[in-house]
């Protein structure tokens, strides 16, 4: 290291230069040392402070990440029973945490009343189709026979006399076939309303039981299951005692 300074007389004339040098290897080494460890050290520090930071973010954020996961579990109806663990202060995030825990067992309870709600309709619609399709059968086998009566020739007719019918005859089928066509349309309304009665039933009402006899059941089943398509002796037995309760 030189240091140099020029010399002048009173009247400002130059006479001469002054320069002075010392040896500095030790000290730039040693500034040379400082400054890396200045460099390191402040590359030290925002790494640290970056780390840190996402450390105290990431523990800060944790409960809105709970919040986040157990409002998806809840949306896909897989964990309605799911509570949120508060492990804030009184702060928003715990006063949130609060406010949800609160609102799910509500939520849980809806849920499931529209679940049962959504089970007793469906089985009313099953039930409804399955008791539905005897009286409509019964009364599609009716109206076919009523067709057949009426589009045979009466008798006195000209025709074939084994196709022919007699008027008293004809009657008295399209009578009964009548009859069986109005019995089964008010079955089909007191189906209707037995099944409200059910649906009734499934929602919590309470239903009252009344004893009644099976035998006219049984005969009367009997006598309109002649009238399916299907080819079977139907024989009601005969009991001492043939009640239900219903």
């Amino acid at each position: 290291m030189i240091y140099e300074t020029p010399l002048l007389t009173l009247d400002g004339n130059l006479v001469g230069m002054l320069q002075v040098g010392a040896y500095t290897e030790r000290e730039e080494s040693l500034f040379s040392f400082l400054r890396s460890i200045l460099i390191f050290a402040g590359l030290f520090s925002i790494a640290a402070a970056f780390s840190l930071g996402m450390l105290v973010s990431r523990k800060a954020l944790r409960p809105i990440g709970r919040v986040t996961e157990a409002a998806e579990q809840i949306q896909s109806g897989s964990e309605l029973g799911l509570r949120i663990p508060r492990e804030t202060p009184n702060d928003e995030i715990g006063r949130l945490t609060d406010t949800l825990n609160g609102m799910l067992p509500r939520l849980e309870v809806a849920y499931n009343h529209l679940e049962e709600s959504n089970t007793a309709q469906r089985r009313f619609v099953s039930d409804a189709s399955h008791e539905l399709r005897t009286p409509l059968t019964t009364i599609r086998g009716n109206v076919d026979l009523l067709e057949k009566i009426w589009t045979l020739p009466p008798e006195g007719s000209e025709g074939h006399a084994a196709h022919k019918l007699p008027e008293a005859e004809r009657k008295t089928m399209s009578l009964e076939a009548i009859s069986d066509i109005a019995d089964e349309a008010r079955r089909m309304s007191r189906l209707v309303n037995d099944l409200l009665s059910l649906a009734r039933a499934d929602a919590g009402y309470a239903m009252e039981m009344n004893t009644l006899s099976l035998r006219p059941l049984a005969e009367e089943a009997a006598r309109r299951a002649s009238f399916l398509p299907r080819h079977a002796e139907w024989i009601v037995a005969r009991s001492k005692r043939s009640t239900a309760f219903g």
